[in-house]
């Protein structure tokens, strides 16, 4: 903590000498000070104000306005000068100014957008309208009717581009990471709380673009790792407005939901509070609320030591990398609040802070069936698990964005963020390998008991100086990243072989787990004008990590009735420390219509690890590469444009990669690392292409990622059919397998997509259709002999939604994925499968007050094991009267998976094997909820 607060003080003090050298530039006589707004009087960041000598149009100087609009031009001397102010997306504005012994201050400068607005088309005299913005892609959002009670999510699902299933939000094919409201965080990078929580009443625009971060659009570089965003434009932004809903719902089986939020908008300064009490799967939260004991020794997934499977209890299961994350397998109460707050204080500062406590509860009951084929025998058997899990997670979440303007050359950006975290589970898996005859051979019994804490820290400081020389700037970005996880894990097992009629392995240990990983990096960039069109950035980016994973294990003591053995056969103290420093310089140069980036950057990483008392030789490498970079961006046209990148870059191993230390969470598939591994090499192509049709309301999207790596990290499995001799003098018993890690080569992957909207003006609806093509090649290992996984995947879909009116609302939808995987080896593992899924949605209001709404998914399932069925229909009803006045309270009374059909199933298809995963779901319930809504202008 000391040394903490050290840096802290060190960062302190190197930002003070920084402002103290930016107001050490002198003072010029005479200054002209402005501000760049829209034609809303939105302020317009980052707008290039030049200066021009009146008379014979030459350039004197120039600088850019600050995040608020505004801009200083400083030592002008007396005389006449013309001021040219451009910004991508709006039309330049020209103005002349006299400098003459005195500051010039101008009004407000007013750019006005050069708008390629699709009105053309109309639907009854309502206009479809996407306008595109340069980059930004912008719906009103009139144009798309929704149901009284909708919120954004279902206004956003509506719009051509955008596709939302199993709540992950994709615009343009790529996976949305931000929602922003009015151009500020909400929620921090929880935009699904905005989705979820906001009606839809209150939005005016939706903006769909690629989001860069704070250095990177002051230095004005386009940044290759772009993060898609959606912003919500509110209506009326100075309005004084109070909004919100409160319910409370109760019915079979004791299910219950309760909650609400309420939210305070006043210009700049917005106010939110969130909270929900549910035990009906309804989760808020994101991956960071999930670090429960994820961090530290546990490999993968689970308790049960299995690698991350992507399943997440549905049939199209997701990731928890996503900003929206899934909901967790099985079924969940959930108990949360949420705070927001947005401000500006005075003219220089702006604040945006929010926290939020989940507390989930989970029980979850998965089945696995896998298939493994050993080729060295040319046969294959089955692993089988049941795996049992309850678990309680609590988690505290504290962000922080504060941005200080100095004045109109520096500013100041801090961004604080706190997790902190328990996690107790308790677990029950029963895992079986069964042969190729249908013999069970092995089987074992594993209870583990877990009780553990984490916290998570990130220190963000970002300082930005503009220098009086047009198009020269300076950037700093200071960060500071620390994760801690501590607890006591108790493993108890037993591993019985039929064939043999005996116990070959059991063990009962207590594991104390220390996982601490500490991060400091920096990000400086200078960039220097060339010329009108071109301009060079120069970066250096080091970074330092020092990581420690102690585990230390302890064997039950039969005599004392407690765990005071210890174990140095699998005690775990391994520390790593990475070393990077990065450099480069990059050439950009703008003609108009299209941009180039060309960079370079020399890249070297040191890689050091040892252990604290295992006779292991420590870990030192160093590894150099040179990563250039190119990105280009044509406009053919105010209609169409196209992006491509291309970038390379390098993945170092994991702590748990690297250390050969046995992991006995599943004592049929333990694992081990191999200090031997090397970085990854990976190389990447992006391509974005957009194209509008004005005169029909037409819009087309696609998206291209094509990724290859050398020295790919996977999985090698090795059977064992004896006993055999691991490490440390353990014995890997008969049918059991270990897994470890080893570099390939040629991994290859390939993903597209496409989307096409367009009116259906006879029908008064929207058609949407995707699709996509997916190709990847994966190596792995299996006893010594590599294989290499060829899967093709094809999807298809479409959403057609009405857009007749408010009282009547409909979405129907199709998606279809096939998928083929060919083996190079192992062909028995050659797989075909098939995943549909049908949808519909139907809203209706009677006489303004009876509210009628139904949905039904109809899933269809080929080439998956387990199944009892394969075609699942999820049928939810609900009927509802709206009271009152203003018809703001409402009764209804809902059913839930009228059929009793819901179900949750995955496939995973890897080069060691093919697997299903099946989950426990949530099941038939009826409700009855009382629900009050409220929106007032005050």
């Amino acid at each position: 903590m000391l040394l903490l607060i050290k840096y802290k003080a060190k960062i302190t003090l190197f930002i003070l000498m920084l402002s103290m050298c930016s107001f050490a530039f002198g003072q010029s006589t005479y200054s002209i000070f402005g501000k760049v707004v829209d034609d809303e009087n939105n302020a317009i960041p980052y707008a290039n104000v030049l200066l021009f000598n009146l008379f014979d149009s030459s350039f004197v100087t120039g600088t850019s306005s600050s995040s608020d609009g505004s801009f200083q031009i400083k030592f002008v001397a007396n005389g006449r000068y013309t001021l040219r102010i451009s910004f991508i997306g709006y039309n330049d504005v020209s103005i002349s100014t006299v400098v003459k012994s005195s500051d010039q201050r101008l009004p407000a400068i007013q750019l006005r957008q050069k708008i390629t607005n699709l009105e053309m088309v109309n639907i009854d005299g309502e206009a479809f309208a996407v306008i595109q913005k340069g980059d930004t892609t912008e719906y009103n959002a009139n144009s798309y009717k929704v149901n009284p009670d909708a919120n954004v999510e279902d206004l956003i699902s509506k719009m051509p581009g955008i596709t939302i299933d199993n709540g992950k939000v994709q615009a343009a094919g790529e996976d949305v990471k931000k929602v922003t409201i009015d151009g500020e965080e909400y929620f921090g990078d929880d935009g699904l709380i905005a989705l979820k929580n906001l009606p839809s009443e209150i939005v005016s625009k939706i903006q769909v673009f690629d989001g860069q971060s704070d250095q990177a659009n002051f230095t004005g570089f386009m940044d290759p790792n772009t993060i898609k965003t959606i912003n919500i434009i509110t209506k009326n932004p100075d309005t004084k407005l109070t909004f919100g809903k409160l319910y409370a719902g109760y019915g079979t089986d004791d299910r219950f939901n309760a909650g609400g939020n309420i939210n305070y908008f006043n210009g700049k300064q917005k106010f939110s509070l969130i909270g929900t009490s549910n035990n009906i799967n309804q989760q808020n939260f994101t991956a960071e609320d999930l670090l429960g004991v994820s961090a530290g020794g546990l490999r993968g997934g689970g308790m049960s030591g299995r690698p991350t499977r992507a399943g997440s209890g549905s049939p199209f299961g997701q990731s928890n990398d996503d900003f929206m994350v899934a909901n967790q397998d099985g079924v969940n109460t959930t108990n949360s609040i949420g705070l927001n707050y947005i401000d500006r204080w005075g003219t220089k500062i702006k604040i945006n802070g929010s926290y939020f406590f989940n507390q989930v509860t989970n029980d979850s009951y998965t089945y696995t069936n896998r298939l493994y084929t050993d080729s060295s025998l040319e046969d294959g058997y089955v692993y089988s698990e049941d795996d049992a899990q309850n678990s309680d997670n609590f988690n505290h979440r504290f962000k922080l964005k504060l941005e200080y303007i100095i004045d109109s050359k520096n500013t100041l950006i801090l961004t604080p963020k706190l997790s902190l975290q328990n996690n107790k589970t308790l677990g029950l898996i029963d895992g079986r390998n069964i042969l190729s005859t249908g013999e069970t051979n092995n089987e074992s019994i594993t209870e583990s008991d877990n009780n553990n804490n984490g916290y998570s820290w990130n220190g963000n400081l970002l300082y930005m100086h503009k220098f009086n020389k047009y198009g020269r700037t300076l950037s700093l970005n200071l960060t500071n990243n620390t994760g801690r996880t501590k607890g006591q894990n108790i493993l108890d097992y037993f591993i019985f072989d039929f064939i043999e009629d005996s116990i070959t392995g059991e063990r009962n240990q207590l594991t104390e787990v220390d996982y601490l990983s500490t991060t400091y990096s920096a990000n400086l960039n200078i960039t220097e004008q060339l010329t009108y069109k071109s301009k060079l950035m120069f970066s250096y980016n080091p970074y330092v990590n020092n990581s420690k994973n102690d585990d230390e294990n302890f064997l039950f003591n039969n005599n004392s009735s407690t765990y005071d053995i210890a174990d140095s056969i699998l005690t775990n103290k391994f520390s790593t420390r990475i070393v990077t420093h990065k450099a480069g310089v990059t050439f950009q140069y703008f003609s108009g219509k299209s941009t180039l980036n060309l960079g370079i950057a020399y890249n070297n990483n040191q890689l050091t690890g040892e252990y604290a008392f295992l006779e292991y030789e420590p870990i030192n490498k160093v590894f150099h590469s040179i990563l250039p970079t190119v990105m280009i961006m044509h406009k053919f046209s105010s209609k169409s444009n196209i992006r491509i990148i291309i970038r390379s870059g390098n993945t170092l191993p994991s702590i748990l990669q690297l250390q050969e230390v046995l992991d006995v969470s599943n004592p049929l598939q333990m694992y081990i690392g191999n200090s031997d591994l090397n970085q990854d090499n990976n190389r990447m192509l992006l391509s974005r292409y957009s194209k509008t049709n004005l005169d029909k309301g037409r819009s087309f999207f696609a998206f291209l990622m094509v990724q290859q790596k050398s020295d790919y990290i996977g999985q090698s499995i090795y059977f064992a059919r004896y006993d055999t001799l691991v490490v440390n003098d353990v014995i890997l018993p008969p049918n059991t397998q270990l897994v470890t890690y080893n570099n390939f080569n040629n991994q290859l992957s390939v993903r597209s997509f496409f989307t096409f909207g367009m009116p259906v003006k006879g029908l008064k609806s929207n058609l949407n259709l995707n699709g996509g093509l997916s190709y990847s090649i994966t190596p792995g290992e299996t006893n010594k002999v590599l294989n290499t996984a060829h899967t093709t995947g094809l999807n298809l879909g479409l959403v057609f939604s009405s857009n007749i009116s408010e009282n009547i609302d409909f979405t129907l939808s199709y998606n279809a994925n096939r998928n083929w995987t060919k083996n190079s080896v192992l062909e028995t593992n050659d797989n075909n499968y098939t995943i549909q899924k049908g949808q519909i949605k139907f809203n209706y209001i009677s006489f303004n007050r009876l509210i009628f709404n139904t949905d039904a998914t109809l899933n269809i399932y080929q080439g998956l094991t387990g199944l009892e069925n394969d075609v699942a229909v999820l049928w939810n009803l609900a009927i509802g009267y709206k009271w009152l006045k203003e018809k703001n309270l409402e009764t209804r009374f809902s059913a839930f998976d009228i059929l009793n059909q819901n179900i949750g199933i995955s496939r995973n298809i890897t080069p060691t094997y093919v697997e299903d995963v099946k989950t426990n779901v949530l099941n038939r319930y009826f409700m009855f909820t009382l629900t009050y809504k409220f929106n007032k202008l005050i």
